[in-house]
């Protein structure tokens, strides 16, 4: 082999083919006067040094996969998107494409950024009571990036870090389903015995009981919804309340109880004899939920009562196209025959 040392160029030129090596065969620093391969010893740092700048990258790609996953859940599974998770994804964006080498200050700051998630979280579950269960999560996935960026890389020990990341999604959904079916749970168990003290003539016991659940949930749809039901009782009969909580419920109401919401609206307003409102709201109903049977069959009955014949059967028939065989489609069917046939119409009043 022939080598020579440039007199310029930062870089040593060595022919490794026999025949004619050229400049495009291999290069090494202008200091070096021969050429050779690394040691054992070397090759294994040059590898543990590729490995740990990859488990850094798949820490912060875990972060960004863990923002994205907890916000889409959060919303789909809870019904709460939290805000402050928008703030972290652009933080952890940040780390992802700022560099994509392996330092002690990358390091820092993927560990940095865990802990924050951890501090945030903890706070909002002390002071405004929010579920401990995103505390939890973040600081298994705080355990997470410190397995993967502190110390060598490894494939097993990247394994290992994908699969604690996992847990602490996993663990913060179920934990936080848990609490919410068993709020929700504790909720029905209260109304439910609102309802049985005034089944029972406990009027009073009965209002107080629900105006404390009332207080308690002011933000709650489905607690408005059943406070205004409990008012339109015969045993209360306070419709100038329940209409009220009810038009509470329709504004607090997401996309999934809104239509619910402007049925007992509707039922309200019908039985305060706004025949015209609660037209609108049987509607607003239709709107929100278009394939609900009991929204055609309240405003069946409401365009009866103010002569619309033509709307009447049409919504009507609609009932029976929507729940074949069902106790609503014969009833729908019955009244249908009689408009039709000009005979007397009966259409079911609202349930008391």
């Amino acid at each position: 082999m022939f080598l020579r040392r440039p007199t310029r160029s930062g870089f040593l030129f060595a022919g490794v083919a026999a025949g004619g090596g050229g400049a495009a065969d291999s290069s090494v620093n202008a200091n070096t006067d021969f050429f050779r391969l690394p040691t054992e010893d070397e090759a294994r740092e040059r590898d543990l040094a590729h490995e740990s700048a990859v488990a850094l990258s798949v820490a912060t790609l875990i972060l960004v996969a863990s923002d994205v996953l907890w916000g889409v859940l959060g919303l789909v599974l809870l019904s709460n998107f939290r805000w402050a998770i928008l703030g972290f994804l652009a933080v952890d964006l940040t780390l992802l494409l700022a560099s994509r080498r392996t330092t002690f200050l990358r390091r820092a700051l993927v560990v940095a950024r865990g802990g924050a998630g951890v501090v945030w979280f903890t706070g909002e579950a002390f002071l405004f009571g929010e579920s401990a269960a995103y505390s939890l999560g973040q600081w298994v996935l705080l355990a997470a990036l410190v397995l993967l960026v502190v110390g060598r890389g490894g494939d097993g020990k990247i394994m290992a870090g994908i699969v604690v990341a996992v847990i602490s999604l996993a663990l913060t959904f179920s934990i936080a389903f848990a609490q919410m079916q068993g709020k929700v749970n504790d909720l029905n168990r209260e109304i439910a015995a609102a309802f049985e003290l005034a089944s029972v003539g406990r009027a009073v016991e009965a209002v107080e009981r629900m105006e404390l659940l009332v207080e308690l949930n002011p933000d709650d749809a489905w607690v408005h919804m059943a406070a205004a039901e409990l008012y339109r009782s015969d045993t209360i009969r306070d419709l100038n309340r329940a209409v009220f909580l009810a038009d509470i419920a329709v504004k607090l109401a997401d996309d999934d109880l809104k239509a619910s919401a402007y049925i007992v609206l509707a039922t309200i307003q019908e039985m305060r004899g706004e025949a015209r409102r609660a037209i609108d709201s049987a509607t607003n109903s239709i709107k929100a939920e278009g394939k609900n049977p009991l929204a055609y069959m309240i405003r069946a009955r409401l365009y009866a009562v103010t002569e619309r014949r033509v709307e009447a059967i049409e919504d009507l028939r609609k009932v029976e196209e929507l729940a074949p065989g069902s106790d609503i489609a014969q009833n729908a069917r019955l009244a249908r025959l009689q408009m039709q046939g000009d005979g007397p119409v009966r259409v079911t009043g609202p349930d008391n």
